[in-house]
């Protein structure tokens, strides 16, 4: 019998030892490394253009953008402001606990533009009455009969609407009204003031100038909104509101 439970105890003795050094699995304690990618919209724009890049990146926790114009941001999904035309190399780098990785990708950027054709001329608001009275622009007392030049700032007509394209007897119900210019008025030179003027046609008389409205081309190839299609703008000193329909390149 002894024999028999020394037996039994070799055995128990032998699973337990067996049992104690098998290798169990280990918990996996790696941390995955980040996948780096990223989308972007608003390029093959003329400059100024402004991209929106979104980081699709994974297990990450730190950005550093490279916009390739000597600019950078730590934000996961910036916006940038290209000034200039060109191609640029763009390099997102991310960083997390499984560590650091980056992607590049080239963006398109057209060159800015330098041109403008004035297509339609709006008028939204003019005077009724005369500066400085009571009294309207015709003696009849209807309304006046408009008709528009471009000038210069040094009042020399580049562009002349004449009498022949009047708008007559014009009332407030008649607002807006407007010209469309079958052979658009061209800017060659941004910087330069135009000028709408307006004017009262009067038969016999001579036409009475009602006043006008400054547009500076160049103000308009700047910032988010950069080339716009039309653009208006009031002389409070005359009551005048012209709306500009434009044709950018």
């Amino acid at each position: 019998m002894k024999t028999i439970f020394k037996s039994l105890a070799m055995l128990l003795m032998i699973s337990l030892f067996f049992g104690c050094s098998k290798d169990s699995p280990a918990a996996s304690t790696s941390t995955p490394a980040p996948t780096v990618d990223f989308i972007y919209s608003g390029a093959n724009n003329p400059a100024p253009s402004t991209v929106s890049f979104t980081s699709t990146t994974t297990n990450a926790t730190n950005y550093l953008w490279d916009f390739g114009d000597n600019s950078s941001s730590t934000s996961a999904n910036p916006q940038h402001l290209y000034t200039a035309g060109g191609v640029y190399t763009v390099k997102l780098t991310v960083s997390g606990a499984g560590g650091t990785t980056s992607t590049i990708k080239t963006v398109n950027i057209g060159a800015a533009l330098t041109h403008v054709k004035i297509s339609k001329v709006t008028i939204v608001n003019i005077p009724f009455t005369k500066p400085g009275g009571t009294s309207g622009w015709d003696l009849d007392g209807s309304g006046p009969d408009i008709y528009f030049q471009i000038q210069d700032q040094n009042s020399a007509v580049l562009f002349d609407a004449t009498s022949s394209n009047r708008f007559s007897d014009v009332t407030p119900s008649m607002l807006p009204f407007a010209w469309n210019i079958s052979n658009p008025f061209v800017i060659t030179d941004l910087t330069q003031s135009r000028y709408i003027e307006l004017f009262d046609y009067d038969f016999g008389t001579s036409d009475e100038d009602m006043g006008y409205v400054g547009f500076l081309m160049s103000n308009y190839t700047t910032g988010s909104n950069a080339y716009p299609t039309t653009v208006t703008q009031t002389n409070t000193t005359y009551g005048i509101t012209v709306k500009l329909d434009l044709i950018w390149y």
